[in-house]
């Protein structure tokens, strides 16, 4: 099928069998809870790290068409950069640069998910 509109909140009116409903979205704010991962700092030593992430789909055709499972992908690229953000740390600088691990990430997410709505 071919993408025809995003019905909007109230009445609408769709053709049965002609329109179809393919996708429902809310478009309020989500909780992504990311369970704690093992990262490494460069100075070798290991941790276990965790994240919570806010997040709404903005264009919800986007969503859909550009990314195959938004969450997902956003949980897999929450992981990895944090990962990073972790390895490019000293272990005592982790725990008291939290600020600068939470713009890194948003700076990060920011930049790969423009494309996903």
């Amino acid at each position: 099928g071919k993408y025809n509109r995003t019905l909007k909140p109230g009445l609408n009116f769709i053709i049965p069998f002609v329109d179809t409903i393919v996708w429902e979205e809310t478009m309020k704010e989500q909780l992504l809870d990311i369970e704690p991962q093992e990262a490494i700092t460069s100075d070798s030593v290991a941790l276990r790290v965790d994240a919570i992430v806010y997040w709404r789909v903005v264009d919800l055709p986007k969503a859909y068409y550009e990314v195959e499972d938004v969450e997902n992908a956003l949980k897999n690229l929450v992981l990895t950069t944090l990962r990073s953000e972790i390895g490019e740390m000293e272990l005592e600088r982790t725990f008291s640069n939290r600020r600068e691990i939470s713009q890194g990430l948003l700076g990060e997410i920011k930049e790969v998910t423009k494309g996903w709505g």
